[in-house]
């Protein structure tokens, strides 16, 4: 009979077709989350890039700088936030990060902080000449800044992803 066929070999089909489900529902979601994750430091980074346009200091200081601490998270898991600017270098060669690179990181951070500092002062009403007559020079410094930046991310992102990104992952 056909409902008897149906019984044996329909319910454990069944709940095969669940299991699976169930098993890959997580892994579905953790790597749409990991997408958007890569994208957002991409973005940070296409934010940056037009606020140097602009010659807004502050906000491509703010921007590379969420992006570098995005990028650091993604690739080797490390909430570099938390992390004290000067022991940065340190944490990311315990990470894997190479001296270079872990320089080069740290210089960034470093030069994107001290640049949204300076330019709030510039900012200031007593400053407001002295900062129209350095806008060329601090445009190219916003220029230098994001090229640097943007090479050294794409190069942390050249590196093997850690292996507690890598267990989430699986």
């Amino acid at each position: 009979p056909p409902w008897l066929s149906l019984a044996l070999f329909g319910v454990p089909l069944s709940l095969a077709l669940a299991r699976l489900a169930a098993w890959l529902a997580p892994r579905v979601r953790a790597r749409a989350g990991r997408s958007a994750q890569q994208s957002a430091y991409k973005k940070s980074l296409d934010e940056a890039r037009s606020a140097a346009q602009r010659a807004d200091a502050p906000a491509t200081s703010r921007h590379l700088e969420r992006a570098l601490y995005e990028a650091l998270e993604e690739v080797l898991g490390l909430r570099a936030r938390a992390v004290l600017r000067s022991d940065l270098t340190r944490v990311l060669g315990e990470h894997g990060v190479g001296p270079e690179l872990a320089q080069k990181l740290g210089e960034i951070a470093v030069e994107c902080e001290a640049l949204r500092y300076a330019s709030s002062d510039a900012a200031s009403p007593s400053s407001t000449a002295s900062h129209a007559a350095a806008s060329g020079g601090e445009s190219a410094a916003l220029s230098d800044l994001l090229k640097k930046t943007s090479d050294a991310l794409r190069e942390l992102s050249r590196l093997p992803r850690s292996s507690a990104r890598q267990q989430e992952a699986s």
